[in-house]
């Protein structure tokens, strides 16, 4: 069997290095990509609820005008 020179040591040290890095760097994205992720959900509630506030109001005025006709 052979034995494992300094340099090839080093190498394994360093790509293992180098993995738990980029293993880190991906746990980052993810957080941000489920921040993201959440943020567009919460928007898209938003969005849904404006909408109906925006016809209510479109329905009051047209009550209104109706009202303001009668009288």
């Amino acid at each position: 069997m052979e034995t494992f020179n300094s340099d090839t040591v080093i190498y394994l040290l360093g790509l293992a290095s180098m993995w738990g890095s980029l293993q880190a760097r991906l746990k980052a994205l993810e957080k941000k990509v489920e921040l993201h992720n959440n943020a567009v959900e919460r928007l898209t509630v938003v969005e849904r609820q404006v909408a109906v506030q925006a016809q209510q109001i479109s329905e009051a005025h047209e009550r209104l005008c109706e009202w303001q006709m009668m009288y």
